[in-house]
């Protein structure tokens, strides 16, 4: 809202950003093939204090980027079926909060059962994703009215709102360095573990400018 179609630059430069951490995640996960990615570089380096600190904080981005995700997959459900709130001895969990539970419990559930139970959801899930994504955009594009993103920058804002609106959306971005916690389980990580990390945040940066340019170019832009 804040952006408007320079909300397409913000997920390009949010990409740019993330590839040099991909750089690095590559450079380190092919240098030592080590299960444990962050923690281990670090407690490699600086010693067991640092590397615990590494691994407490990265449990803890995890575990609040999981609940902003499922929060995010509860608007979702929400939006579509009436979900009705629930209220659990005197405390009351809205409709998001419930579905958002709901949803984390079955993946912990999948992940409990055995890790390739959870690599075929996965699969599944990223396949089905990526396959709609792509009829959308197609579809879209066929139907896109360039003019509509123009003026590409807000007259009233200019530039300004670019680096906040990245600094929002990065969160998207999470998750591609954590291949680096399996490099040990990856056959020949020299090879495939570059590539692995490299190429989702090239993939991911694609779908997200794509995808935002088809909404912008086919929907009346009323910020403008």
């Amino acid at each position: 809202a804040q952006a408007g179609p320079l909300a397409v630059g913000a997920f390009a430069l949010g990409g740019i950003i993330a590839l040099f951490t991909a750089l690095s995640a590559s450079e380190l996960g092919t240098a030592m093939p080590r299960s444990g990615g962050a923690y281990y570089y670090i407690n490699h380096a600086l010693g067991p204090l640092f590397g615990s600190i590494a691994g407490w904080g990265n449990w803890m981005g995890l575990a609040f980027a999981s609940a902003f995700y499922m929060t995010g997959f509860g608007e979702y459900i929400t939006t579509f079926l009436p979900v009705p709130s629930v209220n659990l001895a005197g405390i009351t969990l809205s409709a998001v909060k419930l579905v958002a539970l709901a949803g984390a419990g079955l993946f912990i559930f999948i992940n409990y059962i055995g890790a390739k139970e959870t690599g075929r959801l996965q699969n599944i899930i990223v396949i089905t994703l990526i396959s709609i994504l792509a009829v959308f955009t197609c579809i879209g594009l066929l139907n896109a009215d360039i003019s509509k993103v123009r003026p590409v920058v807000p007259p009233d804002r200019g530039v300004s709102p670019l680096l906040p609106v990245t600094g929002l959306i990065f969160v998207s971005y999470l998750g591609f360095v954590q291949i680096t916690s399996v490099a040990e389980e990856i056959q020949d990580p020299g090879r495939n573990l570059p590539r692995a990390v490299i190429g989702s945040v090239a993939i991911v940066t694609s779908v997200y400018v794509f995808v935002l340019l088809t909404n912008l170019a086919v929907v009346v832009n009323s910020l403008i």
